[in-house]
């Protein structure tokens, strides 16, 4: 399993459990996840209404390049598939 889950999965997690009458138990034994992660998401989403928690912010450094920059270098790349990074 990846290190974050995805928006998708928790929704999914939320229709199997509310929708469907699934128990955390029969959710995480089905999807391989904990029953912790199961209970985190469905909690989450009778608070917020969302699987994503809203109060959470963004950790780590900031990004050493903007988003101008990033699509920049994407255009230059897709021009130029075959270019080394000091050429660039």
């Amino acid at each position: 399993m990846p290190a974050t889950i995805s928006a998708d999965f928790k929704e999914r997690i939320v229709c199997l459990y509310l929708e469907e009458n699934w128990t955390m138990r029969q959710i995480s034994e089905t999807i391989k996840v904990s029953t912790g992660l199961v209970s985190k998401v469905v909690a989450l989403y009778h608070t917020y209404g969302t699987v994503i928690d809203p109060t959470k912010q963004r950790t780590g450094r900031p990004r050493a390049v903007n988003e101008d920059a990033t699509q920049y270098l994407t255009e230059i790349l897709r021009a130029n598939p075959n270019m080394y990074l000091d050429e660039i």
